[in-house]
């Protein structure tokens, strides 16, 4: 499932005919979207601030997640849009604010796709070899190619193709259950982090959680999004936290600390650790089910990256180039720009500071829908809710200060990629800008 842009507010009687999904559906989604985040380097937090440390990020993480997910059922329910957090913007604070939102999601989906490009050649090297980079750069060209030809999305293929992935996730949290020791968690409980090491830890924490945000594109293709929307998003967070918790209590429990500690690609590692023993062929079932998952998430944000910027060149809002189409019906400069960004970002830089500048950009668009969802509480207080938070102002406000907190400690952990980040999302305002004060210059003379 992919994003649309564009300001697009839907009422009961407009829904399209093909509003079929349901809560369960929804929630497989939701599941599918962020199936690869246990493959993550999350061995990393633990170099930084031990077991107890990377556990507290977590829960920490998880907190902000359930707080932005429930705004998000709320707006979706309101505003079904496939265009999301665009539309919330746009709805809430006018089309500049639209804009800042759709520029941020357009950044987000770059540097995701480059952060999955990475991982997928750190998994695709243990099973083929070849190296990192030779994958990173077959990937892009071989997926962008697929997607210049107007290849269909296959929903149901690269549905089941995601959630393989939990399947091989399943494998490594059973396989450290089973070899506990009595001792195993005594182990791991110190030294104790202290706040700044947790602090740290947080942009890893974010990966493991990082899609559930793309469950609200689907809005228009839901049925009763007041009831099904939030709880396909409630169903999904708590599948999503269950496994990722699993994942990090379990695995270095099973495997070992120190085993696991600094590694990039930390499942793979601990099956194959002397504790765990884990036959070959279940190590080459799990390397195989995050290469297949990694390939289809890398699609998915290849595709989303294009037709945000799409969408945005044919609004003026970027360049007018990027919405040409070709013979088939691509807009193919909007596949080929953001596809040759997302490799140098790739090929640039390690997994750790490709996750620094994904986190901070993601981050980014969370802000604008938190944001989004306090302007649409007090500028549009009449506008029909099907479903409400709690205490929603408190519960977007904890959700704020916990993005805030994340983007400090992107920021802290590698300055220089926290600012390309930043520095791309300004260049895309500043290019706004221009071309509004060119329009309205135009339209004076005129």
């Amino acid at each position: 499932m992919t994003q649309a842009t564009g300001h697009n507010e839907l009422g009961d009687s407009d829904r399209p005919s093909s509003a079929t999904f349901g809560w369960k559906t929804l929630t497989l989604l939701g599941a599918s979207f962020t199936a690869a985040g246990c493959y993550g380097p999350w061995g990393l937090s633990l170099a930084i601030a031990g077991w107890p440390g990377a556990l507290a990020s977590l829960a920490l993480v998880a907190i902000f997640y359930f707080c932005l997910l429930q705004c998000l059922a709320e707006m979706s329910a309101a505003i079904p849009s496939a265009g999301a957090g665009q539309a919330f913007a746009h709805e809430a604070f006018g089309p500049t604010a639209g804009f800042i939102a759709g520029a941020a999601a357009l950044v987000q989906w770059i540097t995701g796709a480059a952060a999955l490009a990475v991982l997928l050649g750190i998994y695709a090297d243990q099973m083929f070899g070849g190296g990192p980079a030779t994958t990173i750069v077959i990937a892009f060209a071989v997926l962008t190619v697929i997607l210049l030809i107007e290849v269909g999305e296959g929903f149901a293929l690269t549905l089941g193709i995601s959630l393989l992935a939990l399947v091989g996730v399943s494998i490594f949290i059973v396989t450290s259950a089973m070899n506990l020791q009595p001792d195993s968690f005594a182990a791991l409980r110190a030294p104790v982090a202290s706040g700044a090491q947790i602090w740290m830890t947080l942009p890893f924490a974010v990966t493991f959680f990082i899609g559930l945000e793309g469950v609200p594109f689907a809005a228009e293709q839901t049925r009763d999004p007041g009831r099904n929307l939030p709880r396909g998003l409630l169903a999904s967070f708590l599948i999503v936290a269950t496994f990722s918790a699993a994942t990090l209590l379990l695995g270095p429990a099973g495997a070992g600390l120190g085993f696991l500690t600094g590694s990039d690609s930390p499942i793979l590692l601990g099956l194959s650790s002397p504790t765990m023993r884990a036959g070959d062929w279940l190590i080459f079932a799990v390397n195989a089910a995050a290469v297949l998952a990694l390939a289809v998430s890398l699609f998915g944000a290849i595709y989303a990256c294009s037709r945000q910027a799409y969408a945005m060149g044919r609004e003026g809002e970027l360049p007018h180039f990027l919405s040409k189409m070709n013979r088939r019906g691509a807009p193919h400069w909007a596949l080929i720009v953001p596809s040759l960004i997302g490799v140098v970002i790739a090929l640039m830089a390690p997994i750790e500071k490709v996750i620094v500048i994904f986190v901070f950009s993601s981050c980014i668009s969370y802000i604008m829908m938190l944001s989004s969802f306090i302007g649409l509480r007090v500028r549009r207080s009449d506008l029909a809710r099907p479903y409400r938070v709690p205490m929603g102002m408190v519960v977007c406000g904890v959700g704020i200060a916990v993005a805030l907190l994340i983007v400090t400690s992107c920021v802290a952990s590698d300055p220089f990629w926290s600012l390309m980040g930043g520095a791309t999302f300004v260049t895309l305002l500043a290019y706004r800008l221009v071309t509004s004060l060119q329009s309205r210059r135009g339209s004076a003379k005129a």
